[in-house]
């Protein structure tokens, strides 16, 4: 396959060049598009591609070049498939509402191969593989962050650390079990963002992760609503809230609160861990909210 390549401006695209390599992508940029023959008669610059790929980096102030959007214009009129690229927080004029988007990092070469396989899929055909389940995470790690949880109920309360440690416990939890995520380095309303090897297909956005340590084993309903709210505005599209009651009750979650969140309490989702991957889990969980099946 062969692709046009364009750019609102110069960045680093080494992760996408080689999310396109190893799909076999060959790339064409605009340099060394005048230097080829046009893809018909009308002599426009327009090389022979399979697709466009057009993508826009993060800067939100930004000037989109004309020559861009004619680009874009000519491949719809030739009837060449596009793909865009819009790196979050990135905003998009609304003509390019009707092409398909992709909604990702250009650093995260995970997200951008995965987006760029479903794309050719879609306009292609055949099966074209996204990421594989990371394996059941190791039993000894989850004893392990079992032990640190029953620590950090027993040690002397202090609001500030103990949430920062349990934070750093439910990341390493995470990345255990093979959980490509960032840590928040601001206070964004989220505390990781990231994907989960397995669940391209049904997150393709980040998923949006909050920690949230409970003295008392409570959750208001506005807490969810606030972290669906930065999972849409941020172009994500699930937030995944993980808690861990101090009181060792169980956690009443909220009813009727938006789909588009995931909630686990840190016990269950070890005890869930002990039998499936975490991809498994949070395809079953996704699938039990969406389809109204149980009250998370």
């Amino acid at each position: 396959m062969r692709c046009y390549l364009v750019v609102e401006y110069r960045c680093d695209l080494s992760a996408l060049h080689d999310a396109l390599s190893d799909a076999n992508v060959e790339v064409i940029t605009p340099d060394h598009a005048f230097h080829m023959p046009p893809s018909d008669a009308t002599g426009y610059w327009l090389p022979d591609v399979d697709f466009v790929l057009v993508v826009f980096p993060a800067r939100p102030d930004w000037e989109t070049p004309p020559a861009l959007l004619l680009d874009v214009g000519v491949a719809i009129g030739k009837g060449v498939p596009v793909l865009v690229i819009a790196e979050p927080p990135r905003k998009l004029d609304a003509a390019l509402a009707p092409l398909p988007l992709a909604r990702v990092p250009l650093g995260h070469k995970t997200a951008l191969s995965t987006r760029i396989n479903q794309f050719a899929s879609a306009i292609f055909g055949g099966s074209r593989p996204v990421g594989d389940d990371a394996p059941a995470v190791d039993h000894r790690i989850l004893d392990s962050v079992t032990l640190d949880l029953e620590v950090l109920r027993e040690q002397p309360f202090d609001a500030r650390r103990a949430a920062h440690q349990f934070s750093e416990i439910a990341m390493r939890l995470l990345r255990a079990c093979g959980a490509e995520i960032e840590e928040s380095r601001v206070d964004g309303g989220f505390d990781a963002a990231g994907w989960v090897p397995g669940t391209e297909t049904l997150f393709p956005e980040p998923l949006f992760f909050e920690f949230r340590l409970l003295r008392r084993a409570e959750v208001p309903r506005e807490k969810l609503d606030q972290l669906a709210g930065i999972a849409a505005r941020r172009g994500g599209g699930f937030g995944v809230l993980i808690a861990f009651p101090l009181d060792s009750r169980p956690v009443p979650w909220p009813e009727n609160t938006w789909p588009m969140v995931l909630t686990f309490e840190m016990t269950e989702l070890i005890n869930e861990l002990r039998q499936q991957s975490l991809a498994t889990v949070l395809r079953n969980r996704r699938n039990a909210v969406v389809h109204g099946v149980g009250a998370r």
